[in-house]
């Protein structure tokens, strides 16, 4: 597994969402599940960043889609989960849960999300005891199973207009 160890001021960059910057300033910095959906290119990875400096932790980036390069995809994926877990004071970022989420329909092992559903809700109290704030980014909130999605103690998706 790759994983990318950065400061938050590494990931500095506009944020071009409305509403976006607003969220971010009413995050009351106790959360441990966060998501944020947007386009390509508009400031999620500088969000991120935002959200590192005020809670004054560095990031842990994951791409989540490496966990389809090992031929037990769903235990790569766990692999990663437990990763997270046995972190301190960090605000790992968990990259493509959207596309995740898609490709393990397409392959018929939805219970792999389950697995993420279940961790966030099983780990949560641990994660909060050992500072560590897991940020779910991808592209389409639409993708996410809603069951995965009620996990996350904030989600922050554009409103369509």
């Amino acid at each position: 597994m790759q994983f990318k160890n950065l400061k938050a001021a590494e990931l500095d960059g506009r944020v071009d969402l409305p509403g976006l910057a607003e969220w971010i300033r009413e995050l009351r910095g106790d959360e441990v599940a966060l998501l944020i959906t947007a386009p390509a290119g508009t400031g999620k990875s500088a969000a991120v960043g935002a959200i590192a400096r005020k809670l004054k932790r560095d990031v842990m980036q994951c791409d989540l889609l490496q966990v389809f390069r090992y031929p037990d995809s769903r235990e790569a994926l766990r692999n990663i989960l437990t990763i997270a877990e046995n972190l301190r004071h960090i605000l790992f970022q968990a990259e493509g849960i959207d596309r995740i989420s898609e490709r393990f329909a397409q392959t018929g092992d939805a219970g792999a999300l389950e697995d993420v559903r279940e961790w966030l809700a099983t780990k949560r109290n641990h994660l909060r005891e050992h500072e560590v704030t897991f940020v779910a980014t991808g592209r389409s909130a639409g993708a996410v199973p809603a069951a995965l999605r009620a996990q996350f103690e904030q989600a922050f998706a554009p409103v369509a207009g």
